[in-house]
């Protein structure tokens, strides 16, 4: 099985034209094994029963956004600006 195959992703956003830009651009790349959410907290909730590898998220949510889901939102050094996420 290839890596493509086993890789699984989790895109969340907010706004379907975004979610739908990243999905496109997954199955673009050969990436079928992906979920979306459109709300952190669902997909928290989602991730806790079933593990992904990799999340794709906004870093600006109406809930729980991308930073706070995140170790680099509960640290208080500047990891967050090396990933190239801002803080506002």
């Amino acid at each position: 099985m290839s890596l493509k195959d086993s890789l699984r992703i989790m895109v969340v956003d907010d706004m379907a034209t975004s979610r739908g830009l990243i999905t496109q651009a997954l199955d673009e790349i050969g990436i079928k094994n992906y979920l979306t959410e459109n709300d952190g907290s669902k997909a928290l909730a989602r991730m806790a029963g079933s593990p992904v590898h990799l999340v794709l998220s906004d870093s600006i949510s109406c809930s729980v956004s991308g930073v706070t889901s995140s170790p680099l939102g509960t640290r208080e050094t500047n990891s967050s600006a090396s990933a190239g996420i801002s803080r506002r």
